[in-house]
């Protein structure tokens, strides 16, 4: 493309043409990193959050079992 743009004498159209499809490729990228990183950082709090309420209740039962009546 910028070959094109030198051999016509249009240089700058040719640049701003590259830097759109550049940039429309980085968007996209950045677009697919944030949708990846936001699902494992659900994920992540989802699975702390089962890990910290199964430990809470395994306590509880425990302790409820130790108890005499």
């Amino acid at each position: 493309m910028l070959s094109v743009g030198e051999n016509t004498g249009d240089l700058a159209s040719s640049f701003r043409e590259v830097s759109k499809i550049y940039h429309t490729a980085l968007l996209e990228h950045l677009d697919m990193l944030t949708t990846v990183g936001t699902a494992i950082a659900m994920g992540t709090t989802f699975a702390m959050v089962i890990v910290l309420g199964l430990s809470v209740i395994t306590s509880v039962l425990k302790m409820t079992s130790s108890m005499q009546i």
